[in-house]
Parts: structure tokens; sequence; C-alpha cells
């Protein structure tokens, strides 16, 4: 879980072309060239974070904003 307020960071050997962020009802929250998310904007809740590489490749992990 991460504090409301906090920053999250992503670790990646990979260049990351888009990182997305959705609410657990699917609808699109932020979208995002940068390698960190700033939750100061966000609602505390649980949110979806999809990483999309410049290979191709898609991760998904939970976010979980207290």
């Amino acid at each position: 879980p991460v504090v409301k307020g906090g920053i999250v960071s992503i670790n990646s050997n990979s260049k990351i072309q888009r990182i997305r962020l959705t609410n657990i009802l699917g609808g699109k929250v932020m979208s995002l060239s940068t390698k960190s998310i700033s939750t100061s904007d966000l609602s505390k809740g649980t949110y979806i974070i999809s990483i999309e590489f410049m290979d191709g490749r898609l991760e998904e992990n939970k976010l979980i904003v207290k």
C-alpha cells in the first residue's frame, strides 16, 4: 500500500512507452510516460497500473492508496 500523497516509482530495465492507471471499475484515471506516479490527486482505493513497454509487452500490477 501507498499513503496518499506518496510517489510510486516504476523500476524497469526495459524502456517504458506508457503507464496507464485505471480504477477498480476500469475507468481511466491517468496516463503517463514517466516512471513515477504521484498519488496526491488519487482518492483512497485500489487501482490497476498497466505498464506498456517499447517492445510491446504489457504488465499489470495492483496499487492500493491508503
